[in-house]
Parts: structure tokens; sequence; C-alpha cells
């Protein structure tokens, strides 16, 4: 499943999503904090597809590269070309990972998922 977050006013959504799919803590954290510069940053009334500052991909399952090219081709984006790449925490045998793709100046797309292989 993959689900969409731009503010810190959906931590509902993301706790329900989070406790559905086993993620641990440390997601939880990292999603908030990510929402929480965007919402300090941008505002938590804009809209993620139009106005700046970006948006959350949360995946509940391992991303292959097919799984993300319509979403970055969308922003003409390659999957190797993340700017940070990072795992942030492991339960149930699945390590998590953060990635941040840098659009422009004033929009990002951060991926969180479970670890996977590459394809």
């Amino acid at each position: 499943m993959k689900r969409v977050f731009w503010t810190k006013r959906q931590m509902d959504e993301v706790n329900v999503l989070c406790d559905q799919c086993g993620a641990p803590d440390a997601v939880r954290k990292e999603t908030e904090r990510i929402l929480g510069i965007l919402d300090n940053v941008y505002g938590d009334l804009r809209e993620a597809q139009k106005d700046d500052g970006g948006f959350i991909l949360f995946c509940t399952e391992p991303v292959r590269e097919n799984d993300l090219r319509e979403v970055l081709e969308k922003y003409h984006v390659r999957s190797d070309e993340a700017e940070y790449r990072e795992s942030i925490g492991t339960s149930k045998e699945k390590t998590w990972e953060v990635r941040l793709y840098i659009i422009t100046n004033d929009y990002g797309i951060t991926i969180i998922s479970p670890q996977g292989e590459e394809a």
C-alpha cells in the first residue's frame, strides 16, 4: 500500500498505517519530524501536489524501481538520484529506510518504506 502525507495533521492516519504494517517507532518519529519541518516552513494548509514543500510517499511494502517510476517520472527524476538515503529502523525482520528526492529548491519527495530488492 502507498499513501501520501504532507502535513503533521495527518499523523493519526500515519499511526494507524504504522500499526497495520508493523512499522517501528523510529518510522513514526521520522515521519512526524519530516511533516513538522514541512508544516513549519511551508504551512499546514497547503496542497501536496500544488503548493511548495512536497510530500512523503509512505509505502508499506518494499519498493522497487518500477514501482517508483510513475511518481518520479512526473518530476523528471530517476530512482538512483536520491539526495539522501538512510536506514531508520527495524522490526519484524524488516529494515525501514527513508529516501529524499529534491525536485526544486522548494519541493521534495520523501519515500519511507521497508528495504527490499532493487529491480
